[in-house]
């Protein structure tokens, strides 16, 4: 049965509340892509003569791991905050860990153990030079006990939308349904 804009609109209207929580979800689902991308070139990432650029790269893409995956756990407007409490014991050290790191190395520098920042201060006549000396600890390619969390919690993202659109069917008596298509290459 083929329903009118103004139909369409009145249900949108209707169910609103229903539909927010579907597109908060849908940027969840957006990150966790994200998350798995940048998982996956750091997997896969090559050395290359350029060894200061390969660091930097690899901190980028492990700070984007980081940074996206706390944000699924902590506060915001813009996307469904997801419960510490889903998260299955077995993955429950890992996740902690990522949060963790996330906490303390990237979004506040809250004295993470794999960075250390000192100076030499070298006085010479009237002038004094400030010397940095930074020490950081990384990790080349990618932790591998991050994976299966990642992979997990990809899977949780999609049950957890397809739950809602069978929500909207039973509410609306409208199939609701996403288009799947097939999985991009770093999955």
């Amino acid at each position: 049965m083929s329903r009118t804009k103004e139909e369409i609109q009145e249900l949108v209207y209707k169910y609103q509340p229903d539909i927010d929580r579907l597109k908060k979800m849908l940027l969840n689902i957006h990150a966790v892509a994200s998350i798995r991308f940048w998982y996956w070139r750091l997997g896969n990432f090559v050395k290359s003569p350029h060894i200061h650029e390969d660091l930097m790269m690899m901190d980028a893409l492990t700070t984007s791991i980081v940074m996206s995956y706390g944000r699924l756990f902590g506060s915001g407007n813009g996307s469904t905050k997801l419960s510490n409490k889903i998260i299955p014991p077995s993955f429950k050290l890992v996740h902690q860990h990522i949060i963790d790191l996330r906490n303390t190395k990237y979004a506040h520098h809250d004295g993470h153990e794999s960075i250390e920042s000192n100076m030499e201060i070298d006085i010479q006549g009237e002038c004094i030079n400030v010397i940095p000396n930074l020490e950081i600890l990384i990790c080349f390619g990618a932790p591998k006990e991050w994976g299966p969390l990642f992979e997990w919690l990809d899977t949780y993202m999609h049950e957890t939308i397809k739950i809602q659109l069978s929500l909207l069917t039973e509410k609306t008596g409208i199939e609701w349904n996403m288009p799947n298509g097939d999985a991009p290459r770093w999955i």
